[in-house]
C-alpha cells in the first residue's frame, strides 16, 4: 500500500509499504520542481538512498521536451554516481543509465 501527496505543481512526496515473505518493507521519497523542466529527486528504501537531478532539454519544438538528462548519487546497494538519458513518446519511454562500477542498464516504460 502507498500514497502520494501533490505539492501544488511543485512536485510530490510519496511513501509505500509492502509485506513480502512475512516481513514489512518500506520506501519513501519525493520530487521537487524548482523551475520548469527541472526535477530534484530523493528516495530511500531498504537498498539505500538516492539523490538526483533531471532536466528536459529544449532541442525540439512543438512536441514538448521528450529528451531528458539526469545525474545523481546512490548510497547503499550500488553506491556511487550515475548518469541517465531518457526519451519519451506519449506514454512510452526508453532510458539508459550508466553508473560507477561499469554498470549499465536500459529501462522501457509504458503507462496505460
Amino acid at each position: 500500500m502507498g500514497g502520494a501527496l501533490a505539492l501544488g505543481g511543485y512536485g510530490e512526496v510519496w511513501a509505500r509499504a509492502s509485506r513480502v515473505d512475512g516481513g514489512w518493507y518500506w520506501a519513501w521519497g519525493g520530487t521537487l520542481i524548482p523551475a520548469d523542466y527541472v526535477q530534484l529527486t530523493a528516495a530511500q528504501d531498504r537498498a539505500g538512498t538516492q539523490l538526483g537531478l533531471r532536466a528536459a532539454l529544449p532541442w525540439q519544438s512543438g512536441e514538448g521536451r521528450p529528451l531528458r538528462l539526469g545525474a545523481g548519487y546512490r548510497w547503499g546497494e550500488g553506491a556511487g554516481p550515475y548518469g541517465e538519458i531518457e526519451y519519451r513518446v506519449g506514454s512510452y519511454s526508453v532510458a539508459a543509465e550508466v553508473s560507477s562500477g561499469r554498470r549499465f542498464g536500459v529501462r522501457l516504460t509504458a503507462v496505460w
